[in-house]
């Protein structure tokens, strides 16, 4: 396994952006944080942002897949199938995991919300986020073989749920009511679902050419 990880990093600095696919993942993270913390809750962008380094690392695995080293290469599948997940699965359960127990923290503390409202902003945020982590994990796996279609499904789902989740009061009488806990379990089965589904999309299409306006960014001032 100790290998396999090595093998997968050196896989990731193949890719002919691996340094600028570095250091935009991490201007990524640390904003998400950063609006994660200040927001307290009232959208879920920040905690979205800190989900884009798990995308970054996938399409690093794509460009490394295109290198002629790895074509001609037996390992070539495995660039897709297997050693992207070495690194998005952890990722994205640890990502999960610190988000969703900081928010369960904010329901606790007060605020200048009621408690009640606080509450079920926090669970909503869960809520949002789990489906979010799950759409994003889909459609990182979806993109490279159909840019056009996974992107306008994708914008149409997403601007609508983001939107949900910026409204501090839509929906808090049905948030309010649900169990945080219960809300981390299903939040956790959703960024599962979103992994299990990015797995299969790339095992049923990874023979099948990346698409060209996907390698145009990959590749691009490469």
């Amino acid at each position: 396994m100790v290998n396999d990880y090595k093998n997968a990093f050196k896989l990731m600095t193949l890719s002919p952006k691996f340094k600028m696919q570095v250091i935009l993942a991490s201007i990524f993270f640390v904003l998400g944080i950063f609006l994660d913390i200040a927001s307290t809750g009232t959208t879920v962008t920040g905690g979205v942002y800190i989900f884009i380094p798990a995308i970054s690392m996938m399409e690093l695995f794509y460009g490394a897949n295109e290198s002629g080293l790895i074509k001609s290469s037996p390992i070539r599948k495995k660039t897709l199938t297997y050693y992207p997940f070495l690194v998005t699965v952890p990722y994205s359960f640890i990502a999960y995991t610190l988000l969703a127990f900081y928010h369960a923290y904010l329901s606790r503390i007060d605020s200048p919300m009621s408690v009640v409202d606080e509450y079920a902003m926090q669970v909503k945020y869960i809520y949002a986020l789990g489906l979010l982590v799950l759409l994003l994990l889909v459609y990182s796996a979806a993109c490279y073989k159909g840019f056009v279609l996974s992107t306008i499904i994708f914008i149409i789902i997403v601007i609508p749920l983001i939107g949900c989740s910026q409204s501090k009061y839509l929906f808090l009488d049905f948030f309010g009511a649900q169990d945080i806990n219960v809300a981390i379990g299903i939040g956790y089965l959703l960024v599962l679902l979103g992994l299990v589904l990015s797995m299969t999309i790339t095992r049923l299409f990874y023979f099948r050419d990346i698409d060209r306006l996907s390698m145009r960014g990959i590749m691009k001032n490469a």
